[in-house]
């Protein structure tokens, strides 16, 4: 090789060498800027959001339940055969329902949640940051720990809160579909069909409020912007 192209290609080598160095420095120092409040902050919304799904979904199912066995007695004298149909299958019924929760089964099995952007984008920054905890400042290890566990366990809580709005959409049409001939207009079916309404109306409620990004996030999302690795990650 000829004198000028080595001294070209020792050039561009330590060029390039410079700008790993420099994207390592910068990588590092925003890691290293994260504070405990993002993690902090992150946890405790993750929580409120997994309490309130779970909270909600309890106490929607024990009403459905409560109702649904008014029209099974109501059902029993003018059409037993109906009767009998809608309540052969135990796991059909939201008593079924009910009992699965109860027992911590999964509702639907193979369900996935549909896509949040704003749980995606926090799912993966943890995930990140968890594959970059050597260079975090070891105080935060525990907190993006805690995090990033109560995240995958969310995911959970809101996988089962869907397949339980599906089960209540589906359960709620059969019942009015079936009983209303022999019922009527009855109470309990207006219920269960205003208590279903409520329950998906206030599920992206909660939807909402979690995906609204504090300050501490924000700078949290500014400086993993700024490691090209984690461009790349995602």
């Amino acid at each position: 090789m000829s004198r000028p192209k080595l001294s070209l290609l020792i050039l561009i080598t330590t060029v390039c060498t410079l700008q790993i160095n420099a994207q390592a420095d910068s990588s590092l120092k925003s890691l290293q800027q994260l504070s405990s409040k993002y993690f902090a902050q992150a946890d405790k919304k993750i929580t409120k959001y997994s309490t309130r799904l779970t909270s909600k979904t309890e106490k929607t199912v024990a009403k459905l339940t409560r109702w649904e066995t008014k029209i099974r007695s109501l059902l029993h004298k003018p059409s037993p055969e109906t009767e009998q149909r809608l309540f052969a299958n135990e796991e059909m019924t939201f008593a079924g329902l009910q009992k699965k929760l109860q027992q911590g089964k999964v509702v639907a099995e193979g369900y996935t949640a549909q896509y949040n952007e704003y749980r995606d984008n926090l799912t993966m920054s943890l995930q990140f940051v968890m594959q970059q905890k050597q260079l975090l400042d070891s105080s935060l290890n525990q907190p993006v720990n805690k995090a990033a566990q109560k995240m995958e366990s969310l995911e959970k809580d809101v996988q089962q809160s869907e397949a339980v709005q599906k089960f209540i959409r589906e359960r709620k049409k059969q019942l009015i579909k079936e009983s209303l001939k022999y019922i009527g207009n009855s109470k309990y079916l207006a219920k269960i069909n205003k208590e279903g309404y409520y329950y998906t109306e206030t599920l992206k409620n909660y939807k909402e409020i979690f995906s609204d990004s504090k300050k501490a996030e924000a700078t949290a999302k500014e400086l993993l912007n700024k490691i090209p690795a984690f461009k790349k990650f995602l």
